[in-house]
């Protein structure tokens, strides 16, 4: 969190460095519905989103726990999550962590960005190679949740 001009937590680089890999393992960012648009890291494990929010200097919010059912033996778990949804949140969230984002993490991130900043013209907004690279990183993921949903109309799991 910005307090005045300082953060409440300083930062570390390698704190910095793992919170950048729960990320862009864990973490989404977009635009959603009314043109709001957020990062979020949501697990299980409550220790890992408090070290997330510190690593980010206290940025953002913490919540939780949520009970939501697990896949494993449909037995009940909390969910806790991170979320920043303003925009100079975002933004130096993105900052922060980017030296250390995956590809597709960056373009995800860059666009929520201009998306927020911009709103829905935000797509030409971005370079031509930027664009394709955004618009292949998609066409992956669309493909990756049709076989998902194949897979598990076929064998129910």
């Amino acid at each position: 969190m910005i307090s005045g001009n300082r953060l409440v937590y300083p930062l570390d680089s390698h704190e910095l460095a793992w919170a950048a890999g729960l990320f862009d393992g864990e973490g989404t960012v977009g635009s959603y519905k009314c043109n709001s648009s957020r990062i979020k890291v949501a697990m299980v494990d409550e220790e890992s989103i408090r070290r997330f929010h510190r690593a980010v200097g206290g940025v953002g919010t913490v919540s939780g726990p949520y009970i939501r059912p697990s896949q494993a033996g449909g037995k009940w778990r909390p969910l806790y999550s991170y979320v920043a949804s303003n925009f100079e949140a975002m933004q130096f969230v993105v900052a922060v962590l980017w030296h250390w984002l995956g590809i597709e993490k960056r373009a995800q991130a860059r666009r929520a960005l201009l998306e927020a900043r911009n709103g829905k013209r935000a797509l030409r907004l971005m370079a031509p190679a930027e664009r394709a690279e955004y618009r292949r990183a998609q066409q992956r993921r669309n493909y990756t949740a049709a076989k998902r949903r194949e897979k598990y109309e076929r064998t129910g799991w």
